[in-house]
């Protein structure tokens, strides 16, 4: 179904990938802003080495993957990092918080 905007005809994928842009700037507002501030890292990132959970969700974000997809990616991601953030915690590693609090 097309929906009529103010300047032309938008198509239901478009505004779709106006959500998964919008996130993705949000996200990035977030890494550049906001993280440096917290005084720590991602858990996930710093027992894995890979990707921080919010890169790791703007990647998902703009992957084309559903909605769903992202919604419960980022769930199972940030259960991953909860875990992660306790082996460290256990090994002495370091204080840590998991990313979703």
């Amino acid at each position: 179904m097309l929906k009529l905007t103010a300047t032309r005809v938008q198509a239901p994928g478009e505004r779709a990938g106006l959500l998964r842009r919008s996130l993705a700037g949000l996200i990035s507002t977030y890494q550049r802003y906001i993280s440096p501030m917290k005084g720590y890292g991602c858990a996930h990132r710093r027992r894995h080495q890979g990707p921080s959970c919010s890169e790791y969700v703007k990647r998902l974000a703009t992957s084309g993957e559903s909605l769903m997809g992202v919604v419960s990616g980022t769930v199972a991601r940030f259960g991953e990092c909860r875990i992660a953030c306790e082996m460290l915690n256990e090994a002495g590693e370091a204080d840590c918080f998991f990313c979703c609090i």
